[in-house]
């Protein structure tokens, strides 16, 4: 018997700017919980914004998402993408986090979109969530003159 995999892609806002040492906390925490749940995901951060990607079966996805939500570092949430699929696209982690502003630049939209591209150019990812992230990127990373 296959068991199905709910991919859920989702994208919300910090409620206040997120340090390197905070995401690093909501890494560990986040992976602790999903490594026992069999959930993977990723979340990229940057400029006040997250995009997460999580994938379990059916119920222990729409678990995590109504607990991840309900989070007090992030707000408005939107999903970008939910599918479900016969296997998983991430299979090596359960929590692979990007900070977008790590290295930022005076043309940081542009940086961050090749970083996503980069990040989501794993053939682990699967194609459908790579064009869910590539047409919803404007929703996801908004242009900010204070990020600069």
């Amino acid at each position: 018997m296959t068991t199905t995999i709910r991919q859920l892609l989702y994208s919300t806002r910090a409620t206040s700017p997120i340090t390197s040492p905070e995401l690093r906390d909501i890494q560990r925490k986040t992976e602790s919980e999903h490594y026992t749940l069999g959930v993977t995901g990723f979340m990229i951060y940057g400029f006040g914004h997250f995009v997460h990607l999580i994938e379990g079966t059916p119920d222990v996805v729409k678990e995590v998402y109504e607990r991840n939500v309900r989070e007090t570092w992030h707000f408005g949430a939107s999903v970008l993408y939910d599918h479900e699929s016969a296997s998983r696209c991430i299979r090596s982690w359960s929590v692979g986090v990007l900070n977008l502003e790590c290295d930022p630049s005076p043309d940081w939209t542009t940086d961050c979109r090749q970083l996503i591209d980069a990040c989501l150019d794993s053939p682990k990812i699967s194609p459908e969530i790579r064009l869910a992230l590539s047409e919803n990127a404007d929703k996801i990373v908004l242009p900010d003159e204070s990020a600069c």
